[in-house]
């Protein structure tokens, strides 16, 4: 767990680590510079709790990420998993044997979770299950919120996280999915707190760049003969710009169906929500009745 100037929070990042029914934990807590009271709360936490380890290095003022500190943590730990925590978020008690278990059950290199969201907004976010659904939900976005993350420890060696980019884990998901098989366990594991603070509110615009980089080496790499019109669509739809034409719409419609073709119905569920959002804010209104064919043929597209 990287922690940076995280005071008001990290007390119960870490206790909700140190509460977890599987107990056999090594918690190494990276302090990342911290010019806050976070060194003096984890070295407290340290003095109670043998499990910690505790971690203190000066941060790299030119990264945008927590990357380096992560690496510094992987690269002292002995387990044969590495679980990813987040020092503003709450782990639920049941979170790493659960992931173990679903991780163990399935084959799986690398899992995720579902989270409810708190703080500054409420709700939850769905992440898909399955590795051919993780592939086809990064053409969009993340597909496994990075705090919920647990990974074999020597895959995750292999594939270490970029040092250079500001949406690491997006761009780590990218790799990692044509190295190792992927997967998100069906079950809440994370209390997700949104505030003003979080990287992806302090570098947002260097995180929309990434992602578009990112993203279109991935969908090239899983639909290589795609067109430039083709793949500017899907970019509109990824950062939820309006369609202009029933061309752009028809198009757009027609790769939401072919991205449903996953064994992964919550998949199609949620493609299915993106075809309304996209309708709503388009600047071409689609008949009705064209819209709910498209959006039929989305719900019920099949996938092995």
């Amino acid at each position: 767990m990287p922690v940076w100037n995280n005071a008001a929070y990290v007390g119960e990042a870490i206790e909700s680590i140190l509460a977890q029914t599987h107990d056999n934990v090594e918690f190494i807590i990276v302090d990342d510079g911290s010019d806050d009271e976070c060194p003096g709360i984890i070295a407290d936490y340290a003095t109670k709790d043998r499990r910690i380890k505790p971690l203190y290095r000066q941060r790299n003022p030119h990264l945008l990420s927590g990357a380096q500190a992560r690496h510094a943590g992987i690269a002292i730990a002995e387990g044969e998993y590495i679980a990813a925590m987040d020092s503003d978020d709450i782990a639920l008690p049941d979170r790493i044997a659960m992931q173990l278990a679903y991780m163990q059950a399935h084959q799986l290199d690398a899992c995720g979770g579902q989270a409810e969201v708190f703080g500054a907004s409420e709700g939850s976010i769905w992440f898909p299950e399955t590795a051919i659904a993780i592939d086809h939900e990064l053409v969009f976005r993340v597909a496994m919120l990075h705090p919920t993350m647990i990974v074999k420890a020597d895959f995750m060696r292999e594939v270490r996280y970029n040092e250079d980019v500001g949406h690491d884990d997006y761009e780590w998901q990218t790799r990692a999915t044509q190295l190792g098989k992927l997967g998100n366990i069906n079950q809440t594991v994370l209390r997700h707190r949104v505030h003003q603070g979080q990287s992806n509110q302090l570098f947002r615009e260097q995180f929309k760049a990434d992602l578009r980089r990112f993203r279109f080496a991935h969908i090239f790499r899983l639909f290589p003969n795609i067109s430039a019109s083709e793949y500017q669509i899907l970019g509109f739809m990824a950062e939820r710009r309006p369609l202009a034409t029933r061309e752009e719409l028809d198009l757009a419609g027609e790769w939401l169906i072919r991205l449903s073709t996953v064994a992964d119905p919550k998949l199609r569920a949620r493609n299915l929500r993106r075809w309304h959002e996209i309708c709503t804010i388009a600047d071409y209104r689609l008949p009705k009745a064209e819209m709910d064919d498209i959006g039929h043929r989305i719900f019920s597209a099949t996938g092995d």
